[in-house]
Parts: structure tokens; C-alpha cells; sequence
């Protein structure tokens, strides 16, 4: 479902404008260290043929030749480091745009999905669920289920309580006869894309995670039987966890700037209370 969807190579043409800016840097090296190999070979091959004079030129004239030659050379080599560097760092600021770009459609194209494909069969399901009649009587109650699920999300199937344990595996068939197991399975398929920063999850986070958290809290005892007996839904739960902490996180920063928002009005209040009780001096005084 996820990810098949507008597929499109990823940092294609960045990776290739990485390459030929390496391709342009590596040519410049190497032909700096050829000119200055052959610089060093016929300085030395002039030395030792022809001692200090060569076709009637002395020698120190030929060396300071060789040495301005050398020198070039070595110009070169750093022009040449230069202009690499600068490629390189072109080519890799083109592959953060190129990234940050799929990455946003990516994210669209995620938010697009949990609208239209998600959102409508979640919908549906809590219709069921709230339309469906239980009039069976039993002694237990989905909060009791609630208690036996772990710090990692799991329910122990073994060491249910046989009674309680029938309850909840009413519960799990009458879930997954409304279809929630294939809604996890999308879910798990959507979470898997952003855990994996597939998509941009700064982007996705707003829009949906409300619901989302909502949705797989509301649904905390399938998803422990499940992982008790085998299906992990591993990406579900971390990105739920991961989102619940966030929401937390954002509820309390919001209440400490309420909090300074309140007091900083009470300041403001008591300075202006304060003015108006201030003594008067004296007319005349």
C-alpha cells in the first residue's frame, strides 16, 4: 500500500552530481601530481646529464626554471582542491534540497493516504464497535484485559487466567470480525514509512497524530494479544510511543505558557494596583 505509491529513485540525480564533481576533483589531482613528476624527472635527468650547463644555459637559470615550473605546479594542485571543494559542496547541498523535496512529497503522499484510505475504514470500525450489542453477561470488562498488558505491550497468553483469558479472545474475534486486523496492517505498513524516515515525520506528526494516538490506545488490548501471540507490530508501537511522549511533551509546554501568560498578567496587575494606592504628595509641597 505504502511506498508503491509514486515511486520515484532516490538521490539520482544527486548522487550522479556528486560523482562527476569527484570525477573533476580526481582528474585535477592527478594531472597536478603528473606535471609535478615530470618537473622533478627532468630536473633530475638534466642534472646528471649535462652538469651545469645545458645547450650553453647554466644551470642555475634551467633551475630556477624548473623551480617556477614546480611551483605551478603545485598552484594548480591547490586551484584544483579548490574548485573540488566547491563541486563537492554544491553537489551536496543539491542532494539536501533533492532529499528535502521527495521527502515532503513522501510526506503528502502519506497524509493523503491516511486521509482517503485510513481514515474512512478506522471511522467505520469505532461505528461498528459502538453499534455492536453484547448482551452476554460476564464478570469481566475490557478494563480487566487492560491490566494484564506489559511495559512492552504484550499479553502474556500463557499465564492468562483461563476465564479471563476466554473473554479476551471473544473480544479479539469480535474485533477482527469489524476488520481491525487489517487496518493494523495498514497502520503498521504507514508507521514502518516514518520510523524509517521514509517520510518527513515533522510534516506528518501535526495532522495526525491525534487520531492516530487515539485509535491505537483505544485499540491497546488487540494490539497486546497479537504481539503475545506472534504479530509484533512493532512499528505501530514504537512510532505510538515515540508520538505519545511527544504529545505529552507539547500539553506541558503549553501549560507553562499558560502559566507564565497568567502570571506575568498578575504582575502586570499588582504594578498597576500598586500605582493607584501610591500616596499623593501634597498640593503645594
Amino acid at each position: 500500500m505504502f511506498g508503491a505509491k509514486n515511486k520515484k529513485p532516490t538521490n539520482v540525480k544527486g548522487v550522479d552530481s556528486n560523482h562527476k564533481a569527484k570525477k573533476t576533483t580526481g582528474f585535477i589531482l592527478i594531472l597536478a601530481a603528473f606535471i609535478t613528476l615530470v618537473v622533478i624527472i627532468i630536473t633530475m635527468a638534466v642534472m646528471n646529464a649535462f652538469g651545469n650547463k645545458w645547450w650553453g644555459v647554466s644551470f642555475d637559470i634551467l633551475k630556477s626554471i624548473f623551480e617556477m615550473l614546480y611551483f605551478l605546479s603545485g598552484l594548480v594542485l591547490i586551484i584544483g582542491l579548490y574548485i573540488g571543494y566547491k563541486q563537492l559542496r554544491v553537489a551536496s547541498e543539491d542532494i539536501k534540497i533533492r532529499n528535502e523535496r521527495l521527502a515532503m512529497s513522501k510526506s503528502l503522499d502519506y497524509l493523503e493516504v491516511f486521509a482517503s484510505e485510513l481514515l474512512p475504514k478506522m471511522t467505520e470500525y469505532v461505528q461498528k464497535s459502538s453499534s455492536s450489542n453484547d448482551d452476554e453477561i460476564t464478570v469481566f470488562s475490557i478494563e480487566d484485559v487492560k491490566k494484564l498488558i506489559d511495559e512492552n505491550y504484550y499479553i502474556n497468553i500463557e499465564n492468562m487466567d483461563p476465564e479471563i483469558g476466554a473473554y479476551a479472545f471473544r473480544l479479539l474475534i469480535e474485533k477482527q470480525s469489524h476488520g481491525i486486523e487489517n487496518i493494523f496492517n495498514q497502520i503498521e505498513s504507514f508507521s514502518a514509512g516514518i520510523v524509517h524516515r521514509l517520510a518527513d515525520e515533522t510534516i506528518v506528526y501535526g495532522p495526525i497524530s491525534s487520531v492516530y494516538c487515539s485509535f491505537v490506545e483505544s485499540e491497546l488490548v488487540f494490539l497486546s494479544i497479537q504481539r503475545g501471540i506472534g504479530a509484533p507490530f512493532d512499528n505501530t508501537i514504537a512510532l505510538y510511543k515515540k508520538w505519545t511522549k511527544k504529545r505529552e511533551s507539547d500539553v506541558n509546554v503549553l501549560k507553562l505558557k499558560e502559566l507564565e501568560d497568567t502570571m506575568e498578567e498578575t504582575r502586570r496587575q499588582i504594578a498597576a494596583s500598586a500605582e493607584l494606592i501610591k500616596p499623593q504628595k501634597p498640593m503645594g509641597s
